[in-house]
């Protein structure tokens, strides 16, 4: 898997296939996502690196993080 957050872009690929390629402007142009809730992360320029799953428990391995060339 590979994630790769350049400013407002966020694309993910999973074994090989993009599965998110999204600009969050267009996605939350008013700063609520879909579910209609305030997000105040959308608007920040840093912070910290979030992963999480949907329920149970979820491990990772072999992560790397880089800092892309501006």
């Amino acid at each position: 898997q590979e994630i790769v957050a350049d400013g407002k872009h966020i694309k993910v690929t999973v074994n090989g296939k993009v599965i998110v390629d999204a600009n969050l402007d267009k996605a939350a142009p008013d700063g609520k996502s879909i579910d209609g809730k305030e997000h105040p992360g959308l608007t920040r320029k840093s912070g910290y690196l979030r992963l999480c799953g949907h329920g149970g428990g979820v491990q990772f391995r072999n992560m790397r993080i880089k800092v892309l060339e501006e």
